[in-house]
């Protein structure tokens, strides 16, 4: 880290909480390129689960915006260390894609209809028709899309951020957001239940 600039959680947090996308940036590439952060990450991902760097990187990133999500939420009144939180955000990302992973190998109709099956739940049982689309369309995004795919539109929706936005913060090329964003949308829209869920809002 020589002749590279150190923040403590203090400052990162002020960072976080500025609601600024150039700060926010500045925050990802501070934690993208810290062992601490990204390198504990990393060999979480490779290590203890078997995956690769690629999948490290897709699920840091997740991680990370999960994380900005969390100190938004906590302000300094989180008493964990980020890098803490992190790695236990990272972790839990981490079996949820061991867990679908086994789900999309099994082709037996019984275990997928245990989780894909709630796409149908009758929307009587939740409080709100808000809230119910919000679980189902949670539910469409986790079934659907790959690990990039998913932190992009949980970004977008949950930061109200532009994809021009999320590409500069991400430092990724303009073009393959939009891109992925493409991807993603067109995925979720051809699935069954995607169609399902349109005409139960349309009717």
């Amino acid at each position: 880290m020589s002749g590279k600039p150190y923040y403590t959680d203090h400052q990162l947090i002020s960072k976080i909480c500025l609601q600024d996308t150039r700060a926010l940036g500045e925050v990802y590439r501070y934690m993208s390129q810290h062992r601490l952060f990204y390198g504990q990450v990393e060999y979480l991902v490779t290590v203890s689960f078997p995956f690769n760097r690629m999948d490290a990187e897709d699920i840091f990133q997740q991680s990370f915006w999960d994380l900005v999500k969390r100190v938004r939420e906590m302000g300094y009144r989180l008493e964990i260390k980020l890098s803490t939180v992190l790695y236990d955000i990272a972790n839990k990302l981490c079996l949820k894609k061991k867990r679908w992973k086994k789900v999309r190998e099994n082709h037996s109709e019984k275990v997928k209809d245990k989780f894909y099956g709630q796409l149908h739940t009758n929307a009587s049982v939740i409080n709100s028709d808000q809230e119910y689309l919000k679980r189902q369309l949670g539910l469409l995004v986790e079934k659907t899309l790959n690990q990039r795919e998913k932190t992009l539109i949980m970004a977008v929706h949950c930061f109200n951020l532009s994809l021009k936005e999320y590409a500069d913060i991400m430092e990724i090329n303009y073009n393959t957001v939009k891109s992925l964003s493409r991807n993603a949308l067109r995925k979720m829209k051809a699935d069954p239940d995607a169609q399902a869920l349109k005409n139960l809002y349309n009717d």
